[in-house]
């Protein structure tokens, strides 16, 4: 009786049919109504197909390849070709000298090949166990390839040497592979042919949205973003998903905090721009400072917190040497103002830095009309450019200048000063901060007092005698976020 192989008819059309057990199987054909030589012929033959069918269950997918695609002929250079054994393909040029053939002769085979195995569909039980575990890993969503082929060769799917690109490539080539590999900026991805389409179209979604939201901003938290991307839509988008997609955009997003705060890289910002003009007149000053300057920019709707500010800015300023030590932010080689301020804040920074630095609202604006100024622009600009900062009602400094204690207040009459001491506060020509407030016995029970933030780092942790009806009492001055809370000492 002639041996049948695993590429022969009878096996193609036997083995989906036929159980998978050498007792079953004779049991069945015994029970057949044919005539005896017959069923003993085919009892034979199905004995030798189980035979064939547990032997090529116990194959590794590489020794298949081998198998199925050197049946009939060798097949090497098409091995070597599609690249099925080590997962790298070649050029029929490659692939012929490593064979001493001709390129043309590698190209017949590989196109006779296709037409063989699209007629005899072989028999692959390996590839076939192969692409059900790819399916339970990848799922309905896309993945990382590398990470793919780890979880295929923990599970025994895949030996060390191989790659889950040859499952792809022969199942393309026997006809029986729906999954995909593709490359975004470096990183392989592997997914269903259709919702790998669907996921290039929602990463460039992604990454048109951060562009949108950095413009101005700078900088986006994760959950913002993910809050866009949900508008509009019918079903939410998962963080995996999300941030999968940010990276694959590679160096093109930067974290600034690990999956809290991120951006788009970019050569251009307007906060970028603004923060640019700030440290042009004051090359060293609090990120918090800076960050209540940008925020008088009516073009500026939102600026990130302050130790992010510091990080982005750090960043996009090592050209000019910026460096940002959680507080301050300093650049070592700061901008020329005449070549980066506008000829408007050009003026009111010469008038100031004339000055001093620090002016009295009325004086500055005469001093910038003497210089040709209008009234509205003189207006716009100190209300409105993050380079100055209003100091106290009626006084304007050059923003980040030192101060002296005291000089704020002398520069103004004695009519413009603040009568009312339910909020008053400032310096003392001696040096020390002062705060006065008119407090009600119902105040001082309960021990809260509103105060301005600003001044948290000069009163926080510090002892105060306040006067109550005559009586001294000593009290410990602690700031709450935007209250400043006296508690009684004695």
């Amino acid at each position: 009786m002639r041996k049948v192989t695993r590429d022969d008819l009878r096996f193609q059309s036997l083995v989906r049919s036929l159980s998978a057990t050498a007792p079953n199987l004779l049991v069945t054909v015994d029970g057949d109504s044919c005539r005896p030589r017959l069923t003993k012929k085919i009892g034979a033959i199905a004995q030798q197909l189980c035979e064939e069918i547990q032997a090529a269950r116990r194959l590794t997918l590489s020794e298949e390849i081998t198998a199925i695609l050197n049946a009939r002929s060798d097949n090497s250079g098409v091995i070597l070709r599609l690249g099925l054994l080590d997962g790298e393909p070649m050029t029929l040029q490659e692939a012929g000298e490593i064979m001493g053939v001709t390129r043309e002769r590698v190209r017949q085979k590989e196109a006779k090949l296709e037409v063989a195995i699209s007629k005899g569909k072989p028999y692959t039980p390996v590839l076939e166990k192969t692409l059900l575990a790819l399916g339970e890993i990848v799922g309905t969503d896309v993945s990382q390839l590398s990470d793919v082929e780890s979880a295929l060769r923990s599970s025994g799917v895949l030996t060390q040497s191989e790659r889950a690109c040859q499952i792809l490539r022969f199942g393309n080539l026997v006809g029986s592979c729906k999954y995909e590999i593709t490359s975004f900026n470096g990183i392989d991805v592997i997914a269903r042919t259709e919702v790998l389409r669907d996921f290039a179209a929602f990463r460039d979604r992604v990454r048109d949205t951060l562009d949108t939201m950095t413009r101005d901003f700078g900088a986006v938290p994760f959950e913002g973003l993910q809050d866009a991307l949900e508008q509009g839509t019918v079903a939410p988008h998962s963080a995996k998903r999300i941030l999968f997609a940010l990276k694959t955009w590679g160096d093109e997003v930067e974290w600034l905090e690990t999956n809290e705060w991120l951006r788009l890289r970019r050569g251009w910002s307007r906060i970028r721009n603004f923060a640019i003009k700030v440290l042009s007149v004051s090359p060293s000053m609090r990120v918090s400072d800076l960050r209540r300057g940008l925020q008088r920019h009516h073009r500026i709707r939102h600026v990130p917190q302050s130790r992010i500010l510091g990080k982005m800015l750090a960043s996009d300023l090592h050209d000019i040497g910026a460096s940002f030590d959680g507080t301050w932010l300093t650049v070592a080689n700061p901008p020329d103002p005449l070549l980066t301020l506008s000829s408007v804040d050009l003026i009111v920074y010469e008038v100031l830095r004339a000055n001093g630095g620090v002016m009295a609202r009325a004086a500055l604006e005469a001093a910038t009309k003497a210089k040709g100024m209008p009234g509205g622009t003189f207006h716009v600009a100190i209300g409105y450019s993050p380079v100055f900062d209003r100091i106290m009602k009626g006084v304007y400094a050059i923003r980040g200048v030192a101060v002296a204690p005291g000089l704020a207040e002398s520069l103004l009459k004695s009519t413009e000063r603040p009568t009312a001491l339910a909020r008053d506060y400032g310096h003392l020509t001696d040096g020390r901060v002062y705060l006065s407030q008119e407090m009600s016995q119902f105040a001082v029970d309960h021990a809260m007092l509103g105060r301005p933030v600003g001044i948290k780092d000069y009163v926080a942790d510090s002892n105060y005698s306040i006067n109550v009806d005559g009586q001294s009492h000593l009290m410990k001055f602690v700031v709450l976020q935007v209250k400043f809370d006296f508690r009684r000492m004695r």
